[in-house]
């Protein structure tokens, strides 16, 4: 052996190491620049396999082998390439070599990023300028829809696609003034609001759409809190970390049987043997159980009497959908809850709010009377508070110049609307006690209806 390895390199000798070898060249080299002497180094290259492949002609074939697959690509489909508009890019390829292929397949040299769908390919997602192109495009189209002659109403009905369509004041394509916050208008109209779908809860839906298809396949993700296993043979589905009995996991409802057991990553069909139509479940322990840990035991089979066994494959289950099926719709419910919070409302207010949508008048009576309940009215009391109406302005009633202008006194206590109210009742036949607030006098029209026919009325009231 020593005549073969020598005894001063580094590599197949024990206890050394190839980093030694550059260790030492280093020394060496920085040893000649301190001491001012002469160090011829030459780096030894021995020739491999590929040194001696003439690479011209191999480009040359490769290019040619490129051609004929995308001519038999026209042959057995129909589809001819139009190279004169196809374009050849590539990631850290030679540009001799670029410029070379580009030429022989007569097509046109692109660069990286570039569209594909319309959608930009190998930019960066962080940066503003990636995205810039799309959120143009999406300008141009919402911009030719002329919303500024639609009221509130109908732009309250066209937002439920879009969500930019909603919008309150301004005057001559001025600065419009938000009042009501965007969070409130996200919820449900069953909570008084307005139902328009928020742009974060709807992004995060369509994108659980896309981990879902990823989930079905071989290559898994995990989403303890929203999916379940639906079990089958249960040769894919982990006894303890997946959630396919019950409402928790094995590990949590045991963490103490977790700790002790030497199968922690098992799959249920490995835990189980079939013997006719009983299941005997075998568990290995890193030591003896005590007494307690045995109940436990006892409890943790208990849980197991139902599990049936099939011979079909494990499957993931929905949890959000009773089908099991994941739909965008239960995805966005969901998050609906925790992205836009907001204050529930009493059963009485959901129970007015509901009748308005119901109400057979126009949208736009619809949703003003939606924001008068909610006091998000332009009154002079409102315009104070938001800052519009300087501090030492008359905040009098429009009408009457007694009391502060608010929604209930515009709209129920003043002088000049007590006139109108009380021939409506005449005209309506009923008696009504005008009562302290919109919401209470809203409800009090639609109770005083004898019938479902009457009642319509009263609501268009």
């Amino acid at each position: 052996m020593n005549s073969l390895i020598a005894g001063n390199q580094s590599a197949f000798i024990k206890g050394r190491n190839l980093v030694d070898g550059v260790v030492i060249v280093n020394e060496v080299v920085d040893l000649a620049r301190r001491f001012g002497k002469e160090c011829l180094i030459f780096k030894v290259d021995f020739e491999k396999a590929y040194d001696s492949v003439e690479w011209v002609f191999l480009e040359y074939m490769l290019k040619r082998t490129i051609k004929a697959i995308l001519r038999g690509f026209e042959l057995a489909s129909s589809l001819r390439v139009n190279f004169w508009k196809s374009c050849l890019m590539g990631v850290n390829v030679r540009e001799d070599f670029m410029e070379t292929t580009c030429n022989s397949l007569n097509c046109i040299r692109g660069s990286i990023p570039f569209k594909y769908l319309g959608l930009p390919v190998g930019a960066n997602p962080h940066r503003m300028s990636t995205w810039e192109p799309l959120i143009s495009s999406l300008h141009k189209k919402l911009n030719s829809w002329n919303h500024k002659h639609i009221s509130f109403g109908g732009s309250v009905k066209e937002s439920h696609p879009n969500p930019k369509g909603v919008s309150m004041g301004g005057v001559n394509g001025g600065r419009k003034l938000c009042w009501i916050k965007w969070r409130v208008v996200c919820q449900q109209k069953e909570n008084g609001r307005l139902g328009v779908r928020g742009i974060k809860a709807v992004n995060l839906s369509l994108l659980m759409k896309w981990r879902w298809r990823l989930l079905n396949s071989e290559e898994v993700g995990l989403w303890k809190e929203v999916v379940s296993r639906s079990l089958g043979n249960g040769a894919s589905t982990c006894f303890w970390s997946d959630l396919w009995i019950g409402d928790l996991l094995v590990c949590v409802k045991f963490p103490r049987l977790f700790s002790l057991s030497l199968q922690k990553e098992v799959k249920v069909r490995e835990l189980v043997s079939v013997e006719g139509e009983s299941y005997n479940w075998t568990f290995t322990w890193w030591r003896r159980l005590f007494l307690w840990e045995e109940d436990r035991v006892s409890q943790l089979l208990t849980s197991l009497t139902n599990v049936k066994l099939s011979n079909e494959e494990d499957t993931w289950r929905w949890m959000l959908d009773a089908e099991g099926s994941f739909s965008v719709k239960s995805a966005y419910n969901s998050l609906l809850k925790e992205i836009v919070t907001g204050t529930n409302l009493s059963l009485f207010e959901a129970k007015f709010f509901n009748n308005i949508w119901d109400s057979p008048a126009s949208s736009k009576v619809v949703a003003f009377s939606w924001q008068l309940l909610h006091d998000r009215v332009p009154t002079k009391e409102n315009l104070l508070l938001c800052g519009v109406l300087p501090q030492n302005s008359d905040g009098y009633c429009v009408w009457c110049g007694d009391i502060c202008e608010s929604s209930s006194h515009l709209f129920l206590h003043c002088k000049v609307a007590l006139v109108v109210w009380y021939e409506i009742f005449k005209w309506l036949g009923v008696v009504i006690v005008v009562p302290p607030n919109l919401s209470i006098f809203f409800d009090c029209l639609s109770e005083a209806a004898n019938s479902k026919k009457s009642k319509k009325g009263f609501c268009l009231v």
